[in-house]
């Protein structure tokens, strides 16, 4: 294995044909000092590339980097292995590129007052999980407002961690799942103690997407963000904050395929493009939630078919091709005020 560690001044790094361990800065970087922006290439081989240091403490911060893994499966952070204290990551720019590789905008672990930086980062050609800030956020840190990009492959996107716990405040985030079945969070996996997620936007793209807004899994004392769900092309299902409820205020539109959509508590709007499908709604609330019908120009609520099925009700858009199944809802519980024509 090659090792390749720079300063903290401007640096290009560049690894091997074969296994690398690439550190931006230094190996530990505490107290105030700043890593420099630099520019690191992976190249071929299965590398671990440190955008900054393996441990950023204190108030110590990390540099703007430009991160590419290569050709295999890499690691990369954008500045440490962990973060604590004060500190803070740089706003980095990481491409996963070839190879199914494992991507973190800051960290694998922030604790403390860290905060995250703002990061961009692009998968690349394989199956890579992305995670815009680290896989584990505890305590008081803060959340980056990142871009995350799946690309091709079948990819796992988290918008902030894997699992945030504390007083954890999740970043508004911007999150594209690509060309495969992507499984995508706005904030993560889990949501516990008073954890507070952020208001992202989520494009499934093609594909057949799981998208969660906020998290999968979420405890009862947590904060939802306000997201907005596209589930893009192909059979999505699309959770507006946990697959277990929640309480933000969200827009879900599942787009081409058929989809299944959940929005949790909160005043949720559903939209239905002209190409929606066979679409299915669980957890729908009459006079709180509403059905976004502008798409199909549908001149006033008498126009709109809707008929009583055993245990749900069906509005018919198009023949059979195109409709929406309210589950567990009676047709006579609908009003005008469901409905923004």
């Amino acid at each position: 294995m090659v090792v390749k560690v720079g300063t903290l001044s401007r640096n290009l790094l560049e690894g091997t044909d074969g296994a690398d361990r690439l550190y931006g800065d230094v190996r530990n970087l505490i107290s105030t000092r700043v890593g420099g922006p630099d520019k690191i290439l992976g190249h071929k081989g299965v590398d671990t590339i440190y955008g900054d240091t393996v441990t950023l403490g204190g108030r110590g911060r990390g540099g703007a980097d430009w991160i590419s893994g290569g050709n295999d499966r890499d690691t990369i952070y954008g500045d440490a292995l962990s973060m604590k204290s004060y500190a803070r990551g740089g706003n980095d720019y990481i491409r996963g590129d070839h190879g199914s590789d494992t991507l973190f905008g800051d960290a694998r672990e922030m604790f403390s007052f860290t905060v995250a930086g703002n990061d961009r980062i692009y998968g690349g050609s394989y199956n890579d999980e992305i995670h815009g800030d680290a896989e584990f956020m505890t305590d008081s840190a803060i959340a980056g407002h990142d871009s995350l990009y799946g690309e091709s492959g079948t990819d796992h996107i988290y918008g902030d961690a894997f699992a945030m716990y504390g007083l954890v405040i999740g970043g508004n985030d911007r999150i594209y799942g690509g060309s495969n079945s992507d499984r995508l969070y706005g904030d993560a996996v889990i949501l516990n103690g008073q954890a507070r997620g952020g208001s992202d936007f989520i494009d499934g793209g093609t594909g057949n997407d799981t998208i969660y807004g906020d998290a999968q899994t979420a405890g009862t004392s947590v904060a939802y963000g306000n997201d907005t769900l596209y589930g893009g092309d192909g059979n999505d299902r699309l959770y507006g904050d946990s697959s277990y409820g929640g309480f933000g205020n969200d827009y879900l539109n599942g787009g081409r395929g058929n989809d299944t959509m959940d929005g949790g508590g909160g005043r949720d709007v559903f939209a239905f493009d002209i190409a929606s499908g066979k679409d299915t709604i669980w957890f729908y609330e009459p006079g709180i939630d509403q059905i976004d019908l502008r798409a199909w120009r549908i001149p006033s609520f008498d126009d709109i078919s809707i008929g009583q099925r055993s245990g749900y009700t069906v509005i018919l858009l198009s023949g059979s091709s195109h409709y929406i199944r309210l589950e567990n809802i009676t047709a006579s519980s609908l009003t005008g005020a469901d409905f923004i024509l």
